[in-house]
């Protein structure tokens, strides 16, 4: 029982200690999760935006970095929102995934397009942290892929989320960073 708790204690500070700026994109694929209509309007429009134009700035330092990118949409909830879905489709690599879980790996062929990009681990992005994004980020750990997640580019239209809950899982069972231009190396 102790050394399981040291190990886990020792897990969690090699975690906190990763610094942004040590992180290996490589072999990194982006993953937008849920951003359709019927999930963005729920959030505040101040919120929205931010989201929206970060999320655009990482994609921007993906296509910049030839990372790929799926973008997952639950099934009958509407396309990806504009501008997402264009600047999406200027990725040369690029999948659009319907989805029927909250989990992206779930059903789908997720799994097997991020091994044929040769993916080792996945930066998460989208709505919402508390559901689809951290059950697809299950689905990563689940299929051996390490995982990131950037605060400020998802987002949640729950309380739970908003008071840590989801974030304390989040430090704990991957990569996780407050500001995605620590993860870009963008100052100011």
């Amino acid at each position: 029982m102790l050394s399981n708790t040291l190990i886990s204690l020792w897990y969690l500070v090699k975690k906190q200690l990763v610094q942004p700026n040590e992180i290996d994109l490589g072999q990194t694929a982006i993953l937008l999760i849920d951003m359709q209509k019927f999930f963005v309007d729920k959030l505040a429009v101040s919120e929205r935006d931010c989201l929206i134009y970060r999320q655009i700035g990482m994609m921007d330092y993906g296509l910049q970095k030839g990372m790929p990118l799926a973008v997952l949409e639950y099934q009958g909830d509407g396309p990806t929102i504009e501008p997402l879905i264009s600047k999406a489709k200027t990725f040369p690599n690029h999948i659009f995934i319907t989805k029927k879980h909250d989990n992206g790996f779930e059903g789908t062929k997720l799994e097997d397009k991020l091994s044929s990009w040769n993916t080792k681990r996945v930066l998460l992005m989208g709505i919402n942290a508390s559901w689809c994004v951290r059950k697809t980020a299950q689905g990563a750990k689940y299929a051996k892929l390490d995982f990131i997640t950037v605060d400020e580019l998802m987002a949640d239209e729950s309380e739970d989320y908003r008071y840590n809950k989801y974030q304390d899982w989040y430090r704990k069972n991957g990569i996780y960073i407050k500001s995605h231009k620590d993860l870009i190396g963008i100052s100011g």
